[in-house]
C-alpha cells in the first residue's frame, strides 16, 4: 500500500529565506541556489506548490532600483499569461 501524501502546509514558509537579489551579477547563482533549497525546504507549502505563486514569490525577492522595472514586468506578463 503507497504512503499517503503529505499534508499540504498553509503556514508560514520555514526559514532561511534566500537573500534578495539586487541584480548584483556576481550573486545570481548564489540567489538561485538558495532559492532553489528554500524551494525544497517549503517543497509542501501552498506557495511552493503552485507554480504561480512560487514565482510571484521569486520576483518579490528581486528588488533594487536597478531591476525593480524588470520585475514589474515580469508580474505584468505573469499576469497576463494566467488571465
Amino acid at each position: 500500500m503507497a504512503a499517503a501524501a503529505p499534508a499540504v502546509n498553509m503556514g508560514r514558509l520555514q526559514d532561511p529565506a534566500p537573500d534578495t537579489f539586487t541584480r548584483d551579477h556576481r550573486l545570481s547563482e548564489l540567489f538561485k541556489q538558495q532559492f532553489r533549497m528554500y524551494c525544497r525546504l517549503n517543497a509542501n507549502h501552498k506557495v511552493m506548490r503552485s507554480p504561480y505563486l512560487r514565482t510571484m514569490l521569486a520576483l518579490t525577492l528581486i528588488k533594487g532600483p536597478l531591476i525593480d522595472d524588470w520585475a514589474s514586468d515580469q508580474v505584468q506578463a505573469l499576469k497576463e499569461k494566467v488571465t
